[in-house]
């Protein structure tokens, strides 16, 4: 995974699509970087870390996920950044923050499978609604082509 893949999943996977917006900004730092652990005079709320250093930006990364089906090595149901996924897909549907709950999305996305693969026992047992929305962002969602 590149690392705008890796923006891409933290974007998608954040608030932001749970805000309902399109895109938004990520950081990467390295783990040195990282601390709990406060300098004299600051504070830092229970669960949060103190950052320091420079810190590579991606900017209005898109919010977007791909939920596919793969095949090959194995037949499982995969989900994340459209880049990272729909290469790896035997079908893949992708989805932004739109206007149906995340079951009704898993839903959604579930009969459009069921429609491109004609044995459709094979969707049920590896593409069930329960597993497609366990790759689905927190949140509403809409599906953008399929």
């Amino acid at each position: 995974m590149s690392l705008r893949e890796a923006a891409g999943f933290a974007v998608a996977y954040s608030s932001v699509w749970k805000d309902g917006r399109f895109a938004g900004d990520a950081y990467v730092v390295t783990p040195e970087q990282v601390s709990k652990t406060p300098e004299s005079g600051e504070y830092v709320e229970k669960g949060g870390f103190v950052i320091r250093g420079d810190r590579t930006y991606f900017r209005d990364v898109s919010a977007s996920v791909a939920v596919g089906i793969q095949c090959e090595p194995e037949t499982r149901v995969i989900g994340g950044p459209p880049a990272a996924i729909e290469p790896r897909a035997a079908t893949s549907i992708r989805l932004e923050p739109g206007k149906f709950a995340q079951n009704d999305a898993a839903k959604r996305c579930y009969r459009q499978f069921r429609e491109r693969f004609a044995d459709q026992s094979f969707v049920r047992k590896v593409a069930s609604p329960d597993r497609i929305q366990e790759f689905l962002p927190p949140g509403k969602s809409s599906i953008v082509d399929g």
